[in-house]
């Protein structure tokens, strides 16, 4: 018996298909089975449908990813195919109306992946349509290959490679990123958490609408990561409901199903916490791969984690050794304090025997009258006073009283104190309150004394007159700021450097205490004293206050 044999055109192939397929000149017999064959062993889930969408084939591999007999499949109607499968399908209302789409147009073709659940499957998808040998679409070809590793590994490696560059001088940013990292990968609920005792505490909680944001954490017998760090290794429980010995920790009562976790180790091998995910996704399965993952970030987790206990160690050794040199300082200053005790007294005897020798003549001149001499006698009171405010801003600082004051009342008060200083230096004092409300929390005397200091120090750096201009401005709606300016010689920018420092002095005669007693004031109160100053220009000094409302 003769074979007849047949070319691709009489097979019915179009012109097209040369391109994309080879076939050997055979006859007819060995057609149906090498088609048979090669469809039937595919790797693919294969599905032909003609114009009125209905199942004209499907393959063994098409049943077995969709979980659906195959002869059903070539039997139903259109409507029975789509519900044999969309159990499967995890968002039905997205994947019906693609297929809707694709059959307005019979010569579509499209390629994506499409995700299936119970068990999870991710397919890369294919459709397009069957032409005869004169190019009219006669049908539409599905094919449907399951790539879920390739896809994983595929996302597992993006994953470590984004993780693995991800840099910040804060441990606490890249531990926290990496956490994101691992809610990302896996789609679910990441938690790194420390061991504190019986007690783990929430270092990181990351996952869309998780509640645990607002806990510190939990007890560690009331959590499945007691098992991980127990056994001091990975531990997976694929579906809680599948493990009945397990006991009932807060997940379980929560209604968590699935749980993977890896210890955190210190570089000695230490276990200090775990990293895990925890979730309702119990139909996909946590592999080998997944708990690589998993470990290679936990790594560098603990990692970041040393980093921080190390710069925390470094921040505490330098907060001691701060602490050590202020206190040294403060034993410093206190000591120099002692040692121009001698000195401030004398000079203070000084000016008290000056006061008094004044005071002596007024009383003894006899060609003034009572009031006049009174005036007089008022006059040098007022220099005791001022004395006085200098002498006990001088004192070892103590806690500022914590009440309601006016600011402007207590500048008023130093500016009427210092009034006959300023008329005898030839020094016009002018004021300009311009903030409405000036009430503060602070402590008036203290705070008087700091005033009456640096208006003194500018009438006195006018030695042949001029001007010193008081202001208050409110900044913002919380704070006031003061300014006291004087238009006198200035301060050189080296000495301007050193203006704060106790026992340097500007003054030949000073001693170098005033603005260093003064600053010290003005951040018990909570402010920062500060200067400006341009020399043959004026000085101004300036510092603002928390506004009380």
């Amino acid at each position: 018996m003769t074979l007849q044999s047949y070319t691709l055109d009489e097979l019915g192939f179009p012109d097209t298909m040369e391109k994309k397929l080879a076939i050997r000149e055979i006859n007819n017999a060995l057609t149906q089975p090498l088609f048979n064959s090669v469809v039937a062993d595919s790797d693919y889930g294969i599905l032909v449908t003609d114009l009125n969408h209905e199942s004209l084939l499907c393959n063994g591999r098409f049943g077995e990813i969709w979980d659906v007999e195959i002869a059903r499949v070539v039997q139903a109607s259109v409507d029975d195919v789509r519900n044999y499968v969309k159990s499967r399908v995890t968002d039905l209302d997205s994947w019906q109306k693609n297929l809707e789409e694709i059959y307005q147009d019979p010569k579509a073709v499209q390629i994506d992946e499409l995700t299936l659940r119970n068990p999870f499957v991710i397919l890369r998808r294919y459709t397009g349509p069957i032409l005869d040998k004169d190019d009219q679409v006669i049908g539409r070809l599905w094919t449907f290959l399951d790539v879920t590793k390739e896809v994983k590994r595929r996302r597992m490696l993006e994953a470590l490679h984004s993780a693995g560059t991800m840099m910040d001088s804060s441990p606490q940013v890249v531990y926290q990123g990496l956490v994101d990292k691992v809610a990302d990968y896996f789609e679910s609920w990441a938690f790194l958490s420390i061991l504190n005792g019986d007690y783990l505490e929430f270092r990181v909680v990351s996952g869309v609408e998780n509640p645990a944001r607002s806990f510190p954490g939990n007890d560690l017998r009331d959590s499945f990561c007691q098992f991980c760090i127990e056994q001091n290794e990975p531990f997976v429980i694929q579906d809680v409901n599948m493990q009945p010995d397990l006991p009932d920790v807060l997940p379980k009562r929560g209604g968590m199903t699935r749980y993977a976790g890896v210890p955190i180790r210190t570089a000695d091998g230490e276990t200090i916490g775990t990293l895990c995910i925890l979730d309702c996704l119990n139909e996909i399965p946590v592999d080998d791969e997944d708990i690589q993952f998993l470990s290679q970030v936990a790594t560098r987790i603990g990692g970041e984690l040393e980093r921080e206990e190390t710069l925390n160690q470094l921040e505490h050794s330098l907060d001691r050794t701060q602490g050590s040199l202020e206190a040294a300082q403060q034993k410093l200053i206190q000591s120099e304090k002692l040692a121009v005790t001698g000195t401030l007294a004398a000079s203070i005897s000084h000016d008290i025997r000056n006061i008094l020798a004044s005071m002596q003549l007024q009383l003894m001149n006899s060609q003034r009258s009572a009031e006049s001499r009174l005036e007089l006698l008022g006059e040098q009171m007022t220099r005791f006073k001022v004395l006085s405010h200098r002498l006990l801003s001088y004192s070892r600082p103590v806690e500022p009283l914590q009440e309601q004051i006016d600011l402007h009342e207590t500048l008023l008060d130093a500016v009427q104190l210092l009034e006959p200083q300023a008329n005898l230096h030839g020094v016009t004092i002018s004021i300009e309150l311009n903030a409405s409300d000036a009430w503060i929390l602070g402590d008036k005397q203290r705070l008087q004394h700091l005033f009456v200091n640096l208006i003194l120090n500018a009438i006195q750096a006018l030695s042949e007159g001029g001007e010193v201009r008081i202001s208050t401005l409110l900044v913002g709606d919380t704070r006031i700021e003061v300014s006291i300016v004087d238009n006198g010689p200035g301060i050189e920018p080296e000495q301007l450097r050193r203006l704060f420092e106790p026992f340097s002095s500007v003054k030949l005669d000073g001693f170098g205490l005033g603005l260093y007693s003064c600053r010290e004031i003005a951040r018990a109160h909570g402010s920062e004293l500060k200067c400006d100053s341009e020399v043959n220009k004026g000085t101004r000094f300036f510092m603002s206050f928390a506004r009380t409302v």
